[in-house]
């Protein structure tokens, strides 16, 4: 009797504390919106209008670049063709499949599934059943996650692409892999981009890895910030020859200073120019 007089006083509690506590609805997510690549904006200030090209940069030789802004403009014409015309095409025949299948919520990640079949980038071809996974984190980013399945993958499961990337694609990060590297460096490309005003301030580059160390090979780096341009550019092309810019100029007038390499480290030379491109001592 005691007993149950106990469990009667603890039931009665739990009632009331039960009352005092508000009804809670969980408010529905939506699902984040699906990447659609257009292109970005650029804005080159002094060095004008660049149109992309998948030309290779040009090489002089360390000590004799008589002119300092083309060799500038070939390596921002290729940086325009990787991003625009290689990467946005990939990603957009990887993703466009998804904008026809409504996803599904499961765990807190929104999941679209579909057949991918695409010739994806840097001559990957793909036939592939695909999942696409968007969740929203902390940091009021999404973290989109692209695997694919089947014999190609060896493993039956496969990350294609990773990416973090705000809601209106004007802060983003992606890597693409590579499903024929079998190392654990298996990166084919990562770029990361940031667009102030709809036009790019900050965009960078990598287009080969080591895939033993997974160091950068292949790599442009682009800023515009306190009225300055700076361009990096680094490439491993013949017998490990290494072609290297680090250059830095005025938006506005053109007025900078680069360091040139194209070979060995030893053979690296600095180039100043006035706001005529004119070269003057450094």
């Amino acid at each position: 009797m005691r007993i149950n007089y106990l469990l009667l006083i603890v039931l009665i509690y739990g009632l009331a504390s039960c009352d005092d506590q508000p009804a809670s609805i969980e408010e529905p997510i939506d699902p984040p919106e699906l990447p659609s690549f257009d292109g970005l904006s650029y804005d080159f200030g002094v060095l004008g209008e660049i149109e992309p090209t998948d030309s290779h940069v040009s090489t002089p030789e360390h000590d004799e670049v008589d002119a300092p802004e083309e060799l500038l403009k070939d390596v921002l014409a290729v940086l325009k063709h990787r991003v625009d015309g290689q990467l946005f095409d990939a990603l957009d025949r990887a993703l466009s499949p998804s904008l026809e299948v409504s996803g599904e919520f499961e765990n807190g990640v929104f999941i679209w599934e579909y057949d991918l079949q695409s010739e994806f980038y840097s001559g990957i071809d793909l036939y592939n059943p695909a999942m696409l996974q968007g969740a929203h984190t902390e940091e009021d980013l999404i973290h989109w996650q692209l695997f694919i399945f089947g014999e190609q993958t060896e493993t039956g499961e496969f990350l294609l692409v990773e990416a973090y990337s705000n809601a209106d694609y004007t802060d983003s990060e992606w890597t693409i892999f590579d499903p024929e590297i079998d190392t654990e460096n298996n990166r084919a490309l990562e770029t990361d981009w940031y667009v102030d005003e709809d036009v790019v301030k900050q965009l960078n580059v990598t287009t080969a890895f080591d895939p033993e160390t997974g160091e950068p090979k292949n790599y442009t780096w682009f800023l515009v910030e306190d009225g300055l341009m700076k361009i990096r550019f680094n490439r491993v092309i013949a017998d490990q020859i290494i072609q290297k810019i680090d250059a830095e100029l005025s938006f506005d007038d053109g007025e900078g200073e680069m360091f040139y390499r194209l070979g060995a480290e030893q053979d690296t030379t600095s180039y100043c120019w006035d706001s005529d491109f004119d070269l003057v001592d450094c």
